[in-house]
């Protein structure tokens, strides 16, 4: 295999997953992935400060700033400043929020189910060990830039 074949399955994944589609998540829903991607670190935890999340969308300071702002307008997040650091912001998800986040997230689940069904029982932790060795590789070429 070459890093062609690679680019071309890759490039492949993306586009039938529709991870392409600005404004939709793959399950169908009318929000980009990474404000979804904000939505699950958010029910998860909470409330997050706001250098948490760039950590972990693994996105630019500017970009989850921009984000987040758009989805304040939205009514999907509120925030308020850090009791241990003045200047920063800790985000939470406000009520329709949260109910976006459980619509969002029933999406995924029968999505995912859907998906999963489509992949032999035989094949599947294949898939996941191939998953997670391709993550790991991501990861890797990005820390060795």
């Amino acid at each position: 295999m070459t890093s062609k074949h690679l680019e071309e399955h890759i490039i492949s994944f993306v586009r039938a997953f529709g991870l392409h589609k600005n404004g939709e998540t793959p399950c169908g829903k009318s929000l980009s992935v990474a404000e979804a991607y904000v939505l699950i670190e958010l029910s998860a935890d909470k409330v997050l400060p706001q250098q948490v999340l760039v950590e972990r969308l693994n996105l630019a300071k500017s970009t989850v700033s921009r984000l987040l702002k758009q989805m304040l307008k939205r009514g999907w997040v509120d925030r308020k400043r850090d009791l241990q650091d003045g200047r920063a912001w800790v985000w939470h998800m406000t009520e329709k929020g949260a109910a976006l986040a459980a619509d969002v997230a029933e999406a995924r689940k029968k999505r995912f189910e859907q998906i999963l069904a489509q992949i032999p029982s035989e094949s599947q932790a294949a898939i996941f060990d191939s998953l997670n060795l391709l993550v790991e590789a991501i990861n890797e070429s990005t820390r060795n830039k």
